[in-house]
């Protein structure tokens, strides 16, 4: 079975370049994993919760560099209140999707956040591979469907008199 090369960084900016124009990718964008997409229900996320991840996501550019945008932000964004986004991060907490992570400012006081999503990239991982596994299960039962059995039957020409 052939497996897909994967694209590089330029190759799959220039991909969605072309859908989206230049001057919509270049204020930039977020990449998210399907799967998320796919299993939303599954996992117990309301689109609102949805998209306040992908908000948080937006500055999540480097595996060890956890984001920490403010609760008004996200609330900015989506045009909700801060309420509706504290409610919505303690749920999305409750499902063990996420880990918030208090900060102190350096002159005492609270300051935002930081989000950790180890919790839901181990989760995404094992609803992956569980598609992969489904997808490669299908290829295999069309393989066997379209693979000639014994003696093909006799085709007859039939006049269309």
């Amino acid at each position: 079975m052939a497996t897909k090369v994967p694209k590089s960084k330029d190759e799959q900016i220039g991909a969605n370049e072309a859908k989206w124009g230049k001057t919509t990718m270049a204020a930039g964008w977020t990449a998210v994993p399907n799967i998320l997409l796919e299993r939303q229900s599954t996992l117990g996320i309301s689109p609102t919760q949805l998209n306040i991840l992908m908000i948080i996501f937006k500055h999540w550019w480097e595996h060890d560099n956890l984001p920490f945008p403010e609760m008004n932000t996200i609330a900015a964004a989506m045009g909700v209140s801060r309420s509706t986004v504290q409610r919505n991060i303690r749920v999305l907490e409750q499902l063990g999707l996420i880990n918030r992570i208090y900060r102190k400012a350096k002159h005492g006081g609270n300051t935002s956040n930081q989000y950790d999503f180890d919790k839901l990239v181990k989760l995404l991982a094992a609803y992956a591979k569980d598609e992969i596994a489904h997808k490669e299960k299908g290829k295999e039962a069309k393989k066997k469907r379209l693979t000639p059995k014994g003696n093909k039957p006799a085709l007859k020409v039939v006049s269309s008199s």
